[in-house]
């Protein structure tokens, strides 16, 4: 039955189909393109086709005929015809070409499970290419920040150790020029520093230059701590400064009283706690502001004395504006 040809759009449509898109597909397609005549004329020509091959009846689907018009029969159907078209080309049965007169009645059929295929391995691809372009973002991103931080450490220590002539009374008079002549008659750049040419003004009475104060070697104003005890006979009381410092990742439950009691057991002199209020927010840890006298210094800056644990860092106090 090779030559022969057999006028049906249905049956041309399934089998020039039926090997690149999924049954469940071409019965979908079926129920929504063609009519419930056009659908039983198919059915009741592929099983008269299908009584004319070799094969035994009792390896074919069973002929039902259904009498009640409706969306429930269209798609049973429709079932019905691809059950048999999928027993016969299982059989490897020798049918008729099935031809299209009309080819409006041929359902379009862009989209394949083929071209899916297709789809879902462009999809492991570009997926694959987006993971190693993250990775190549990400290591990018590490040695950018790598560098930063080198060229961040570096400006640091070179502004720290950068040396700047101080302030004498005795500075040339004579503002530095951007070129000065040398030896063999070419301009070079002037070693004149900021600090001649703010002296400079200053002679010029441009303006004023304040004096100096002593600093460390570091550039750091000194603070000194006195310690001539024999100030106390000349009525000068002196107030230490207590130290102060925020007492963080503690149990939300700890109160004033247990802090200041496990201070006093500690060593601490004269401690007093203050538990912070959120304003609003919630923490699931409490914190407080501590301080004690100065004469506890050790013990107060001295891991051992804090639970395992809690954070410790100097209070911070800010002038509050008017």
């Amino acid at each position: 039955m090779a030559g022969v040809l057999y006028r049906s759009e249905l049956l041309c449509f399934i089998q020039n189909n039926s090997s690149s898109i999924p049954t469940d597909s071409l019965t979908s397609v079926i129920c929504e393109f063609y009519t419930q005549e056009e659908i039983v004329e198919a059915k009741e020509a592929l099983f008269a086709v299908a009584s004319t091959t070799s094969i035994e009846a009792d390896l074919l689907p069973k002929h039902r005929i259904r009498r009640v018009d409706g969306p429930n029969r269209l798609l049973a159907d429709a079932k019905d015809i691809m059950e048999l078209w999928g027993a016969l080309d299982a059989a490897q049965a020798d049918l008729p070409t099935f031809v299209a007169a009309s080819l409006k009645r041929i359902p379009p059929t862009s989209f394949s499970s083929a071209d899916a295929g297709v789809l879902s391995v462009n999809m492991l691809e570009m997926k694959a290419q987006l993971k190693e372009l993250a990775g190549e973002q990400k290591r990018l991103a590490d040695a950018v920040a790598t560098a930063m931080g080198k060229l961040k450490s570096t400006i640091i220590y070179s502004a720290s150790a950068m040396e700047f002539p101080p302030l004498t009374a005795n500075a040339p008079t004579q503002l530095p020029t951007d070129t000065q002549s040398s030896d063999n008659g070419s301009n070079t750049p002037s070693p004149g520093t900021w600090s001649n040419m703010a002296m400079n003004l200053a002679a010029s009475g441009g303006v004023t230059v304040p004096p100096s104060r002593e600093t460390t070697d570091a550039g750091r104003r000194i603070v000194l701590r006195g310690s001539n005890t024999v100030a106390s006979k000349h009525k000068l009381k002196i107030v230490p400064r207590r130290l102060t410092a925020f007492v963080g990742r503690l149990h939300i439950d700890t109160t004033e009283e247990d802090l200041t009691d496990f201070l006093r057991t500690a060593g601490i002199v004269n401690p007093k706690c203050k538990k912070l209020d959120p304003k609003g927010r919630t923490f699931s840890t409490s914190a407080f502001m501590v301080s004690c006298d100065d004469c506890c210094r050790e013990i107060f800056y001295n891991e051992d004395t804090w639970p395992s644990g809690c954070e410790l860092r100097d209070w911070v106090f800010y002038n509050k504006r008017p």
